[in-house]
């Protein structure tokens, strides 16, 4: 195996269909097919939380190996994928009195921006990731304010903030493997970065990740998360919920799922029952409810946290879902009459001839960080319009 390639950048992020690794040349072009991908079942987690280290260790040396094989590479530095239950959007504000002929340092910035997250984190959050910094000189927007004099200094900040103590296993788990992280970025934002045009971004659009036991909503406007809230439900109830009403294997209920959706079923549906091999007929109508029933808990939430933030029908972007849970069918038809607004099913934007279709939305995350990742090399720092353009990625030149 050669040498590890540092033009690669790769991404890798710990699902709870199982964790996945993207590898991409950023030189080679935005339209060019990814390097090579890897994939390992997530044993040793569990909803974003690390249950056995020598378990989750041993899965994530499995998905860089199986990426490492295909790629030829060894690697050694990884962007990370960071999707923790209870995440949330931090804010913060603060101004400082400069004295007179006070220059500001790159220090001073770092410090006082430290100190905004710190004096408003909630007990046992770090920052994940920042979303933006703003700083003002004397009132006026400064993007570059080093060596700049004025009166006074106030910043903005946001980030994306997830627990300490989970954040630090993981951290751990991949030091064990063997990765150094480049940089962490939350879920939300590495699914924004592989399905959402950057008009959409700009306007308007409630991005939606249905996983397999829970469902996140983010609100994106001006290319900035500015909501974000997640909902203990995901797919995977809705399979438990039909093996459980119609007293049959998860798997049984899983196919069921998958073949119908929340699309009309016959009169009835021939399944295989618990125990033995014969199978016996059930009623379609039953096992429409049961599916429809949960899908319609899950709208109700994305519906309660657009209203929360007074979104109205006219949000330019609409409705965008993705994760396994937008598999299903017949789930944007039943969304954009629920929620009263457009909706349409998130697929990566990237070029994956080399993923399945069937497998494609297991790797959306890992395929945004890699897109995240591309801007961040010299070759493509500070070039409009080559990877997405908009105010999030002015804010990003800005910050480094």
């Amino acid at each position: 195996m050669a040498g590890a390639d540092e033009k690669m950048v790769v991404g890798l992020d710990v699902g709870e269909s199982g964790i996945t690794v993207a590898v991409y040349n950023p030189l080679a072009g935005a339209g060019q097919e990814l390097a090579g991908i890897g994939f390992s079942p997530a044993v040793g987690f569990d909803k974003g939380s690390i249950v056995s280290m020598d378990d989750a260790v041993g899965s994530v040396r499995r998905a860089v190996a199986d990426a490492e094989l295909k790629v030829g590479i060894s690697i050694s530095f990884v962007y990370l994928c960071l999707d923790i239950p209870d995440m949330l959007v931090q804010r913060g504000c603060k101004k400082i009195a400069l004295d007179s002929g006070q220059v500001l340092k790159y220090r001073d910035l770092l410090e006082v921006r430290q100190n905004i997250f710190d004096q408003n984190l909630p007990a046992g959050y770090s920052i994940v990731q920042p979303i933006y910094v703003w700083y003002y000189i004397d009132g006026k927007l400064s993007n570059y304010p080093e060596e700049i004099r004025g009166k006074e200094l106030k910043v903005e900040a946001a980030g994306v903030a997830a627990d300490s103590g989970k954040m630090e296993q993981i951290y751990r788990c991949f030091a064990e493997a063997g990765l150094k992280v480049k940089q962490s970025v939350a879920g939300p934002i590495a699914a924004a970065e592989a399905v959402l045009d950057g008009v959409e971004r700009e306007l308007g659009v409630v991005l939606v990740d249905i996983g397999s036991s829970m469902t996140r909503a983010v609100y994106i406007n001006q290319g900035i998360i500015s909501g974000m809230q997640s909902f203990s439900v995901g797919s995977g109830h809705l399979t438990s919920d039909l093996a459980l009403v119609l007293h049959t294997t998860l798997e049984e209920a899983e196919i069921i799922k998958t073949i119908y959706g929340l699309k009309p079923m016959a009169d009835t549906v021939t399944i295989k029952p618990l125990a033995g091999d014969v199978g016996r007929n059930v009623s379609g109508e039953l096992a429409h409810r049961v599916l429809r029933s949960r899908v319609e808990e899950i709208l109700d939430f994305i519906s309660s946290f657009i209203q929360k933030l007074q979104i109205t029908n006219t949000l330019p972007g609409g409705v965008v879902i993705t994760g396994g849970g937008a598999l299903l069918a017949g789930l944007p038809e039943l969304a954009s009459e629920h929620l009263t607004m457009p909706v349409r099913i998130g697929f990566s934007r990237l070029v994956s001839g080399n993923i399945t279709e069937q497998d494609a939305y297991r790797y959306t995350n890992a395929l945004g960080l890699v897109h995240w990742g591309a801007r961040q090399t010299p070759a493509h720092r500070g070039v409009k319009g080559r990877l997405g353009i908009g105010i999030m990625d002015r804010i990003r030149h800005w910050m480094q």
